[in-house]
């Protein structure tokens, strides 16, 4: 299964959670950690950029085959939505479109009512951490943890 982020996951992982050892437990439910390029130019000369470099290229791909007129053309229909979302939504329309096992992870609002309305499979920082819990990868309890944590955090959940 290809897992699509958006920088909120990671945002929350290495600032709001300072826990980057969760990069390596998600990769354990998917076949490959994709951030589509667009999100990774959202993060260039950040301090979260900085504590994902030990994991770039082992642990998470940078994927920049969606043609920039796609974006374009989503951005002009979905005006609300910054391009690194509208990525990670093109991704999950590409690999439903080639029958590929995907999971988009958005916690935008927005964001996540327009990969509703085009059928995306997606889930949001917190299910991705209940889902690490559920699958035994974390203790339900680190899970639960983790969760109250960035309930009360600065993490940005709209």
């Amino acid at each position: 299964m290809f897992l699509v982020l958006d920088s909120s996951t990671l945002i929350a992982f290495c600032k709001e959670l300072d826990d980057t050892s969760l990069i390596t437990k998600v990769e354990s439910l998917c076949s490959e950690i994709c951030i589509p390029d667009s999100v990774f130019k959202e993060m260039t000369n950040t301090e979260t950029l900085r504590k994902l470099e030990p994991y770039m290229h082992h642990h998470i791909k940078v994927v920049s085959h969606i043609d920039q007129s796609e974006i374009t053309r989503m951005n002009n229909r979905h005006p609300a939505l910054h391009e690194g979302e509208i990525s990670v939504i093109l991704y999950g329309i590409y690999f439903k479109e080639t029958n590929q096992e995907y999971l988009c992870v958005l916690d935008d609002g927005p964001a996540r009512k327009t990969a509703q309305k085009y059928d995306i499979k997606f889930t949001g920082t917190i299910g991705l951490i209940r889902h690490l819990g559920e699958q035994g990868i974390i203790t339900p309890e680190d899970s639960e943890e983790l969760i109250r944590k960035l309930k009360d955090s600065t993490f940005s959940l709209k």
